[in-house]
């Protein structure tokens, strides 16, 4: 059986519950499948992160409540890396294209708001501007990988790493108790937010 024809009976019961909830996260992240263990008994499969690993790549989309609860997979990308030299797929597209689908579902779904969530390795100008160009139909929440400069008015524009940093000494001036609920990595860590 083809793995999409096994997602796409699972989606409508995904949508479903999805549409039980008020917000639901809907996180993104690549995994290496590893069969080095298993040589030429796989038909397929392409070279993982290093050289001397096969397998393939998984990239799913999980929904999930506000409250942790799974409720189901929405979406997946998953290939082979070609052998070097060989043309391959634009891997970074994963990104954009699984943003398009939650925005499909926000649609689908006007009662429920969708949040994307994705790591690093997401922080595409591509991606941003095709959220745009969708108007936004999703909010997203991206770790930041580049230091962008922010559009606010005034003469010099902050870069995001410095605007984080503000907004964390505005929660610590606030209250003590938001100081509890701000993990410390997030100074270094800045997240882009659109919601």
């Amino acid at each position: 059986m083809e793995w999409r024809a096994l997602l796409a009976a699972h989606g409508e019961p995904t949508v479903a519950r999805m549409g039980r909830e008020a917000r639901v996260l809907c996180l993104q992240d690549t995994t290496e499948l590893d069969f080095s263990s298993q040589p030429g008994s796989i038909a397929g499969l392409g070279r993982l992160s290093y050289e001397r690993q096969h397998g393939m790549y998984l990239h799913p989309t999980l929904a999930v409540s506000e409250g942790g609860v799974a409720l189901g997979v929405l979406d997946a990308w998953m290939w082979a890396r070609k052998p070097k030299g060989k043309a391959a797929i634009r891997e970074s597209r994963r990104w954009t294209e699984g943003y398009e689908r939650i925005a499909e579902f926000a649609e689908r779904l006007p009662d429920t708001r969708l949040v994307y969530v994705a790591d690093r390795e997401s922080d595409l100008r591509e991606l941003l501007d095709r959220a745009a160009d969708l108007d936004h139909p999703a909010d997203y929440l991206i770790r930041a990988k580049h230091d962008r400069l922010e559009v606010l008015s005034g003469n010099q524009p902050p870069v995001l790493r410095s605007s984080v940093q503000s907004c964390l000494m505005l929660l610590e001036a606030l209250s003590s108790e938001a100081i509890c609920r701000v993990p410390r990595v997030i100074a270094n860590i800045p997240w882009m937010l659109c919601l």
